[in-house]
């Protein structure tokens, strides 16, 4: 043990000077993280960009690491004869493990102990930080694998990257003759078997690797080691063109997300009051859209019972359409309501007694359906059944903030301040800068999510809007385009909301009055807050949809 901690140490200090560059490299990436978040300025999307690019540029040369591997392997050559490690008593495995034991230090414990303050400082859960600290690894054992495999038959720098070059270059090349062969083969690849044979020809790839490695340091065969990587290649390529046996990968996790999805829904049913009732169903086409292209089905409802200061807001929504001969289509449903968040706000200081607001909310289902389904809908109605998670929402907390680059106010695993504040004539522009936890893992959830329509839980936004001193809502503010980056499992994104003074009845200017309560407004965060979730199923039998319409 004390002869392997010695050769830790021995290549740790002859790494030391690429080692604080390397660091630095991590921590450079981080400052400008940490730049994007704290920048007071006001639309400035040059900086955004160049700050952007910059921890982009960062973190790619993070990955000349790899140098650092062949530098650290290479320091007791495993090609050759000459090597000075063989005239000592050290065995190959020893050297190994020695080798091993020292890349774990560079590559799993430094940048994880660099990052860590990042991540502190924004704000993640132990358990995001676990993700993000595991997600970090995985991305930079990636490069240690790599470089372990060329580093390990070559017996220089030089010959170290022509090979890395090689076999980089080799990777596309290969995709797209596998590609090529799939298709002069008439091949068609069901999206399970497709990810099974991706998966396998990974894992075989990086057994086939640790094989190689290990055959290299405890035999020093070069020219065996070489046949090994070209046989593993070959395997590679068969299993994507032959690989006969589904995984059913896409399956198993597209039902994992669902069962969480599901598990997330309340027993519960609509609260005490509230109706739900279908009014019609028709389907939109597009003027200029193909005949065999999907289209759109709308499902109008009226609900009933809705108090006018609260409105739903939907989470899960699945719906089916079924015949009786078996024949099935079913996908996820968005929503169109016509209520919003901005007309909470203006309807909280009105008498809700009135007639007009007790009026049912109008609430439209929408679902984009193959054409053959269609079709067959507007000749034969069908069984339409709509599962739907609904929260009723209320307005929460509102709060004034200072018309001016302020401190960051955090919510759950959300991060927000307001990064800069210009007031120019009828116009203000307040930029925005939000930050929150960006796992890899939560990217693939989400899209799954997507596929599925089975949305997340409803979480509470927040808002920002001018308000004039008594109370009233003078604009909710525009929103511009959203930049966003990603910085060490964090993604940073910028928005600049424009507000403008009221204008006059029939006039393209607003009045000067309009202006001046423009620059006595109050920018306020408003927060909103779930009275309750429940389930609600909406079933039509059946369902007769109105003749196809062009938008």
């Amino acid at each position: 043990m004390n002869l392997t901690c010695h050769i830790v140490k021995k290549d740790l200090r002859a790494l030391r000077w690429p080692l604080v560059v390397w660091v630095a490299l991590i921590a450079a990436k981080l400052v400008m993280g940490v730049m994007l978040l704290t920048s007071d300025t006001t639309g400035d999307t040059e900086l955004f960009e160049t700050l952007n690019g910059l921890s982009k540029l960062l973190a790619g040369l993070e990955f000349l690491g790899i140098v650092l591997v062949a530098v650290l392997i290479q320091e007791d050559m495993l090609v050759g004869t000459t090597a000075f490690w063989v005239t000592r008593p050290i065995s190959g495995a020893r050297l190994l493990a020695a080798k091993l034991l020292g890349l774990g230090v560079v590559f799993v414990v430094l940048p994880v102990l660099v990052t860590l303050p990042w991540w502190l400082g924004c704000h993640l859960s132990l358990g995001a930080m676990v993700g993000a600290a595991l997600e970090t690894i995985g991305l930079h054992l990636l490069v240690v694998v790599l470089g372990l495999l060329m580093a390990t038959v070559t017996d220089g720098l030089g010959r170290f990257m022509l090979w890395v070059v090689a076999l980089l270059a080799a990777i596309p090349l290969l995709g797209a003759s596998i590609a090529f062969c799939l298709s002069r083969m008439n091949a068609v690849v069901p999206s399970d078997l497709a990810t099974t044979r991706l998966a396998l020809g990974a894992g075989v790839a990086l057994l086939g690797a640790a094989v190689v490695i290990i055959h290299q340091f405890l035999t020093r065969r070069i020219w065996r080691s070489v046949s090994m990587i070209g046989a593993t290649l070959a395997v590679v390529v068969l299993i994507e063109l032959v690989w006969p046996f589904s995984w059913r990968i896409d399956s198993h996790w597209n039902s994992f997300l669902a069962h969480q999805a599901e598990q997330a829904w309340p027993a519960g049913t609509a609260p005490a009051g509230l109706t739900f009732t279908t009014t019609g169903a028709e389907i939109r086409r597009r003027a200029d859209a193909k005949p065999d292209r999907p289209v759109q089905l709308w499902v109008n409802c009226l609900v009933g019972g809705v108090p006018a200061d609260q409105m739903l807001v939907p989470a899960v929504s699945n719906y089916t359409l079924s015949w009786a001969d078996g024949v099935t289509d079913e996908g996820w449903s968005g929503f169109h309501f016509d209520r919003s968040f901005d007309t909470l706000l203006t309807r909280r200081k009105l008498d809700l007694t009135k007639e007009e607001f007790k009026r049912p909310a109008f609430v439209r289902a929408t679902q984009v359906i193959p054409a053959r389904i269609a079709n067959r809908l507007a000749q034969e109605p069908a069984v339409y059944t709509l599962q739907t998670r609904f929260s009723l929402v209320a307005v929460g907390t509102i709060e004034p903030v200072p018309s001016a680059p302020g401190r960051r106010v955090v919510y759950g695993v959300v991060g927000e301040r307001v990064a800069g504040v210009e007031k120019e004539g009828e116009v203000m522009a307040v930029t925005l800068v939000r930050h929150r936890p960006a796992l890899i893992s939560y990217y693939l959830a989400e899209m799954g999510s997507y596929v599925l329509g089975a949305g997340t839980n409803w979480s509470p936004p927040t808002q920002y809007v001018l308000m004039s001193k008594a109370g009233d809502v003078l604009d909710a503010g525009d929103g511009g385009p959203m930049r966003t980056s990603r910085v060490a499992s964090v993604e940073v994104t910028w928005e600049t909301r424009t507000y403008r003074a009221m204008k006059a009845n029939g006039s393209a200017k607003p009045r000067w009055e309009a202006i001046e309560a423009l620059e006595a407004a109050d920018l306020t965060r408003v927060s909103y807050r779930s009275l309750g979730s429940f389930t609600q199923t909406i079933k039509v039998d059946p369902m007769v949809v109105s003749a196809p319409a062009r938008n």
